[in-house]
């Protein structure tokens, strides 16, 4: 048996909670680029050839987009899956815009509290619409 050269690092790399923001990044660019094109879930399950409840499940949080699902609502679309990743050189976007465009002015603290403020609101929101 040959060993791998392969140094594994001493501090995780992806955690659970940056795990959760990537997948709910990736999901609302989706849902952003479907409501730019004016598009239906009926018209991303015939884009993608995912099914409707997948994108139910996926838009209301209930699941994780995984990387077949994430390439062929990239495909549908028309794009490169890279415009739907919420990170653009490391960098958050929003909107189209990038988010150190929006906080130039800002010093790291306030813009790592933004970003925690709008996450904790998505949470929120998700956690109000599931009681209703």
């Amino acid at each position: 048996m040959r060993k791998s050269n392969i140094i594994k690092p001493s501090t995780t790399i992806l955690d659970d909670e940056m795990y959760e923001r990537i997948c709910i990044g990736i999901a609302q660019n989706i849902q952003n680029e479907m409501f730019k094109r004016g598009l239906s879930y009926r018209d991303m399950t015939e884009l993608s050839g995912l099914h409707y409840a997948y994108f139910t499940h996926l838009f209301n949080g209930d699941q994780k987009i995984g990387l077949k699902a994430f390439i062929s609502c990239a495909m549908g679309l028309n794009i490169s899956p890279t415009a739907l990743l919420p990170y653009d050189l490391n960098k958050r976007k929003t909107q189209g815009e990038r988010f150190d465009e929006i906080t130039k002015e800002l010093d790291e603290a306030s813009k790592n509290f933004l970003i925690d403020l709008c996450a904790s609101y998505c949470r929120e929101n998700k956690r109000i619409k599931r009681t209703i």
